[in-house]
């Protein structure tokens, strides 16, 4: 008997996310707090930050991998649309945060690129960025956009049945 398939969702995402901490690591960025430091990687949402703190100011530069919907194509398969929301702290007043967004959409891509595996999924092309138009205070927001092909969990395989 084979081993059940126990792909989640949330398993897809928080591979995704270990990816990104991956693809990232040894880069950094300014903070608001005049450091430079690593992209933090969150699943679906930013925790809520101690104190009054607002969550972008406590944990600026970040990431946000989300998966809000999906698509069983035939059993055992299924497709969902990624997407990576950034945030970095565009220090000074000649607002060139979005240099730094551009960066980091660079790496993710090109890593998507050179390898579109990221166990359990597959990173499907086209892949699509988008940055913002620098309107958000000292924020600068970009997403980089995509679905994956991951196997999905049936009901002869759940417990559900």
């Amino acid at each position: 008997m084979s081993e059940p398939n126990t792909v989640t969702t949330q398993g897809v995402v928080d591979a995704l996310a270990a990816w990104v901490s991956s693809t990232l690591a040894g880069h950094t960025y300014p903070a608001p707090d005049g450091t430079y430091k690593e992209v933090r990687v969150f699943t679906h949402n930013l925790p809520e930050p101690e104190g009054d703190d607002d969550a972008d100011l406590a944990f600026c530069p970040f990431c946000i991998v989300h998966a809000g919907s999906g698509t069983v194509e035939d059993w055992g398969r299924q497709t969902m649309p990624i997407v990576l929301l950034f945030c970095v702290y565009d220090t000074g007043t000649s607002r060139q945060g979005y240099r730094d967004l551009l960066s980091i959409k660079e790496k993710v891509m090109a890593a998507a690129l050179k390898n579109s595996r990221v166990d359990p999924c597959e990173i499907l092309l086209p892949i699509d960025w988008n940055t913002d138009d620098g309107q958000y205070r000292e924020f600068r927001y970009g997403t980089v956009d995509f679905m994956v092909e991951a196997p999905t969990i049936t009901a002869k395989e759940s417990d559900l049945t």
